[in-house]
């Protein structure tokens, strides 16, 4: 989806113009960058409101989209507690003799339950670094 690139034919609004003597200019496009905007240089192009340029989504993460990346490290949070939550249940409460797995299975399990605890932790961080962000104004 667009992160809110500024078009390239962009130019300041009457009310910016009046108050301001000057306004500025990307140093790459060499057009008029609006405030709070950022030139991505694997993009090449400005970005309104930019937070970052997400390797995930392959694409700039800002004003346009910045609710599909929150969504999306909500929705990967939600599922990698549900799978540990399914992991943690079927390994505490799996108490009777009927609970046998084959030896490759365990393995499995494991290396999935390692797989979800990182996802989890990266994603609870990346959560925390953009409500902090939202709430405190300053971005991410």
């Amino acid at each position: 989806s667009d992160p809110g690139s500024v078009p390239r034919a962009a130019v300041p609004c009457e009310t910016h113009r009046a108050t301001q003597s000057s306004h500025s200019m990307c140093g790459q496009c060499q057009t008029f960058k609006p405030p709070f905007s950022h030139h991505c240089r694997i993009c090449n192009r400005c970005v309104s409101r930019m937070d970052h340029h997400c390797p995930w989504m392959n694409n700039c993460v800002g004003a346009g989209n910045l609710k599909h990346f929150l969504l999306f490290l909500v929705y990967t949070w939600t599922c990698s507690a549900y799978a540990l939550c399914l992991f943690g249940w079927n390994y505490f409460f799996c108490g009777d003799d009927d609970c046998t797995f084959h030896p490759y299975v365990v393995h499995l399990v494991r290396i999935m339950t390692i797989l979800c605890i990182g996802a989890f932790l990266f994603t609870s961080s990346m959560l925390m670094n953009v409500t902090y962000g939202l709430m405190t104004g300053i971005g991410t």
